[in-house]
């Protein structure tokens, strides 16, 4: 007979994978739909119209979410969809932080799926979600966290493999994940050297493992899709400026500066917490963590390509989720083991770092029912309820213009049903074959009035030369010359 100990030791695993299931739920289903732009639609497209290896007219961004949800054939729930599985992704690779950071030996234990909803929950606090960036990265248009859902295991499966098959699985999710974000190559390397591990053989043995799924990633990518020349680099002192640039970005559009220092303090707080208790391994590997972090934002204010973008906060996704992770989770880690230390039950002090995780999303997220979100899907990009009828009573078969108005209007007609109606803007390319296929006679043109976008991009494809014509509201009808 299984013991009721055994029973609620298994059961703190249930629970802390539960609110982490409940978290991506959450978040998938809240009103961070509101920042969806044409940026974070497109991969709904490149799913049910035209999948591509990579993101349209782009090779640094692999498309792996748009694949996996391809069966999902409704706009909005793909959209969702994405959403939840780019979320899930950022709590995956906090449950292996956890085990790295607060077991000695790295394992994943019961309690690290707890611990690791609770550290989400503290991060949560800090982004700005749905004003700012911080929601807008974890929507599909930046796989940056669904990347890292894959590179954490299967740095894990190679640390912990004693056989073929599961070393095999570990560089498969390392390839995966360095597919969908290349840049995985490089902090895979930073993060093998702080698995832990007992020996520098085995150590090595997964450096040279990231090594290779690194170099094979970035060998496809640039001599079989054309991969762009992102290894230029800038002089030092310029790397300086941007990586002072990116750093108030990142503090003005991610988070919330008082509340991450607020967490910097928790996390050193629990740091010294876990040293008196025994645990001085984790206050060290959380340094190292945020060590990895600062290196990897140094090099990426290197590249000429970061200083060309303006020095955009969403380039240091990766190194803020390192830096804010290891913070997250010595305060999370610190408050568990202050409620076992107080003779409270392991189960029950997973199941309040659990439920203070759900309380948090629901909270900040405004969830109320599945329909919030999919409301804030129905204005997708600002695009009006008038100005969406009015596209749709033109009875238009090409939609042409502005980037950011053509395809979140596009998604608002396809998600209505609608599937007559072919987008020319910018990105278009895996759908031109479709729109030159149209006969000339069944072409009826539309585009906002006055919008110079118009002719260009239907110029620039080959499309056909187009001249503004009767306004329809908002919308004008334009004509091929």
């Amino acid at each position: 007979m299984v013991s009721t100990a055994r029973l609620r030791t298994c059961g703190l695993g249930y629970l802390g994978g539960a609110a982490l299931l409940v978290c991506a739920v959450l978040f998938s289903l809240s009103r961070v739909h509101r920042l969806q732009d044409a940026d974070t639609l497109l991969p709904v497209f490149i799913s049910l119209d035209r999948w591509t290896p990579f993101y349209w007219e782009q090779d640094r961004f692999g498309t792996l979410l748009p694949l996996l949800v391809m069966p999902v054939r409704d706009y909005r729930w793909n959209a969702v969809s994405q959403t939840f599985l780019n979320v899930s992704g950022a709590l995956i690779a906090l449950v292996v932080i956890a085990a790295w950071t607060l077991d000695r030996d790295g394992r994943v234990r019961q309690e690290s799926l707890a611990i690791a909803a609770f550290s989400a929950a503290l991060i949560g606090v800090c982004l700005h979600v749905e004003e700012g960036i911080g929601g807008y990265l974890l929507l599909p248009g930046s796989p940056y966290f669904s990347s890292l859902g894959l590179l954490f295991p299967g740095l894990h499966l190679l640390r912990v493999s004693r056989g073929a098959g599961m070393a095999a699985m570990g560089f498969l999710l390392l390839l995966l994940s360095m597919w969908v974000n290349i840049s995985n190559g490089v902090v895979g390397v930073f993060l093998a050297l702080l698995i832990p591990r007992r020996t520098l053989v085995d150590r090595g043995v997964v450096l040279i493992g990231v090594a290779g799924a690194a170099a094979g990633s970035w060998i496809a990518a640039r001599y079989l899709t054309g991969f762009q020349n992102y290894d230029a680099t800038i002089p030092t002192y310029v790397a300086w400026a941007v990586f002072r640039d990116m750093l108030e970005n990142t503090a003005g559009q991610m988070v919330y500066p008082e509340r991450i220092f607020v967490l910097a303090a928790a996390g050193l707080a629990g740091m010294v917490m876990l040293w008196r208790w025994g645990c001085g391994f984790t206050a060290l590997r959380v340094i190292a963590l945020g060590a990895i972090a600062v290196s990897f934002a140094a090099v990426f204010s290197k590249l000429a390509w970061v200083y060309a973008q303006g020095a955009q906060a969403r380039y240091w996704a990766t190194p803020a989720f390192l830096l804010f992770s290891g913070f997250a989770l010595a305060a999370a880690g610190a408050f568990y083991g202050l409620l076992t230390r107080m003779q409270v039950s392991q189960f029950n002090a997973g199941a309040a770092c659990s439920g203070l995780a759900i309380a948090v999303f629901a909270a900040g997220l405004g969830v109320r029912l599945p329909a919030a979100g999919l409301q804030e899907l129905n204005r997708a990009a600002s695009i009006s309820q008038e100005v969406d009828e009015q596209i749709r009573r033109s009875r238009c078969t090409i939609l042409a213009g502005d980037y950011w108005r053509v395809w979140p209007a596009l998604f608002l007609r396809r998600a209505a049903g609608d599937r007559t109606i072919m987008p020319v803007a910018y990105r278009m390319t895996p759908m031109l074959d479709q729109v030159k296929a149209l006969p000339n006679d069944g072409r009826v043109y539309c585009g906002w009035c006055g919008d110079p976008e118009v002719a260009r991009v239907a110029s620039t494809y080959g499309v056909a030369r187009l001249r503004q014509g009767e306004a329809h509201g908002r919308l004008c009808f334009y004509k091929s010359e």
